[in-house]
């Protein structure tokens, strides 16, 4: 989910909240991932701002404290000095405070600030910037490809220009989530939309045309990843017997739906705020008892929609299973609450109440992990692992139908009223 706000000023050597724009308690979520895009240009005098500059270059865009900045290239807009500033925080709640943009000199301006539910707030995964294409009356703004993307994430493009005769023309394959509308010659043009990925890989470069070209504006390509694991209290199979999956640590053994015996090497702990957020993404599935199979599971457990279950031989995830009956979407859960996640040396099956379901791969989904830190000290250069050689399911369309034929055998054999496997 995504909330936008955008605001063109001019004459100013800063930004905060422009008059009409107000963020109140509860608009932007605790975690949710903000991104601030900032675009001051030097003004111009002339009618097309064209004329001799009105003082010297703004200079880099300075961000209030807790924001980090991903891009802050010196362009020049059609031979204007400026500035393609984008920068990210992770919210703390109300955010107001805590946007006063400044750099050196006065300045016209746009900018953009978008809040991200249910994605990965410690680090955009990409950020490229992309020149522009400009041939005699068409420019064409160039969001470059971002090369390691997985299922579902979150590609937000951006492109800036000077501003111009015309608008951008919208790309049909996303949605739009700000235009300042800036075609004016005096305020720079932001444009920002997004879209969720149906498979990993490569993406191709999007552009965004606009008539009579504004020479050097800017594209650029934003990867947010999304969560996926377990809820407290889901008990985990290992040589000892069940172990539930919050009390787990580093060295732990595990027995593997093969019969096994793993290490664990790392567990990821994930706060999830419901405030605001979107219910597909974060909220958890519940997948009752005897809905896959005899004692599979083997209670009512709690998973969230992104994480992949081994049914039928394919790797579907539980938002994929969703009957309404005897896999369903939670609604009664706390406030905030915390998902976990296992990862073995191997990336492997692992019975989650007596459920084979895949353990972490972070190529796949890398998340919003509350201790990322403790991977990153672990891997300082990163831990590649193979994945699975299984088929993959995301959406519901994507679920063989003899899957889909096994669930609904099993409807009335699947335990309503089971003892919940989430705490």
């Amino acid at each position: 989910m995504a909330i936008e706000f955008n605001w063109a000023e001019s004459g100013n050597s800063n930004f905060q909240l422009a008059t009409g724009v107000t963020l109140t308690a509860g608009t932007i979520n605790p975690n949710d991932l903000l991104i601030a895009v900032v675009v001051p240009l030097v003004p111009h005098t002339g009618d097309h701002g064209d004329g001799p500059l009105v003082g010297p270059p703004s200079g880099p865009v300075q961000p209030p404290p807790g924001w980090a900045q991903l891009d802050n290239t010196a362009l020049s807009l059609d031979g204007v000095p400026a500035n393609a500033s984008i920068f990210y925080k992770v919210a703390t709640g109300n955010e107001s405070q805590n946007l006063d943009f400044s750099w050196s000199n006065q300045s016209d301006y746009s900018w953009t600030l978008l809040s991200y539910s249910g994605v990965d707030p410690t680090s955009p995964i990409d950020a490229f910037g992309g020149q522009t294409n400009t041939s005699a009356y068409l420019d064409e703004t160039v969001a470059p490809s971002v090369t390691t993307t997985s299922p579902n994430d979150t590609l937000v493009s951006v492109w800036m220009s000077k501003g111009g005769a015309e608008d951008y023309t919208k790309d049909p394959t996303t949605t739009l989530r700000s235009n300042t509308h800036s075609n004016t010659y005096e305020f720079p043009q932001i444009m920002v939309a997004d879209e969720r990925l149906a498979s990993a890989g490569a993406t191709s470069p999007n552009e965004m045309d606009q008539l009579y070209p504004t020479v050097n504006q800017r594209g650029f390509s934003i990867a947010l990843r999304e969560a996926a694991c377990f809820m407290a209290g889901t008990m985990i199979r290992t040589p000892d017997g069940e172990c539930a999956v919050e009390t787990m640590v580093r060295g732990d053994r595990v027995l593997t739906s093969d019969g096994q015996t793993e290490r664990v090497v790392w567990i990821g702990r994930q706060t999830i705020s419901m405030l605001f957020a979107d219910p597909l993404r974060v909220l958890p599935v519940r997948i009752r008892a005897n809905a896959l199979g005899e004692q599979v599971p083997s209670r009512d457990f709690l998973v969230s929609p992104d994480h992949a279950i081994l049914v039928g031989g394919v790797l579907i995830q539980a938002g994929a299973l969703v009957n309404g009956t005897s896999i369903v979407r939670e609604t009664k859960v706390p406030l905030t609450f915390t998902y976990y996640h296992v990862e073995l040396e191997h990336h492997s099956l692992i019975l989650a109440e007596n459920t084979p379901a895949e353990t972490f791969i972070d190529n796949v989904d890398r998340l919003a992990f509350d201790n990322w830190h403790e991977h990153e000290e672990l891997y300082p250069e990163g831990k590649a692992i193979v994945e699975m050689p299984y088929a993959r399911a995301k959406a519901h369309r994507q679920v063989p139908r003899v899957v889909r034929d096994l669930l609904a055998a099993r409807v009335n054999l699947a335990a309503p009223r089971a003892k919940i496997a989430a705490a």
